[in-house]
């Protein structure tokens, strides 16, 4: 597997918001909780930079999906020229899309 160099991250708003919603929601039970959630999608957003390959071939034409680990949760990407671009960050019984 290619591993790439200095990607650039960016989240789309929608994914800044998914991963808040994940995050209250799950702490409303459990902070502990999620925060290893979000320390699992952290994990998954690094492994993806350097292996932006690694994931599926997204249900939307040009993305990619990718599974963090232990979570419920999908990332779905897209990579443009050496940009990581997180488009949304969903809960795998969320229909999409």
């Amino acid at each position: 597997m290619e591993t790439v160099k200095n990607m650039r991250l960016q989240f789309t708003k929608l994914a800044n918001e998914d991963l808040n919603h994940a995050y209250d929601y799950i702490a409303q039970d459990n902070p502990s909780t999620a925060n290893a959630v979000i320390e699992r999608i952290a994990k998954a957003v690094a492994t993806i930079r350097e292996y932006p390959s690694i994931g599926k071939k997204g249900r939307v034409n040009g993305t990619r999906e990718f599974l963090a680990s232990n979570t419920p949760f999908v990332l779905v990407y897209r990579i443009n020229k050496n940009v990581l671009h997180i488009l949304t960050i969903l809960h795998t019984s969320k229909n999409y899309p």
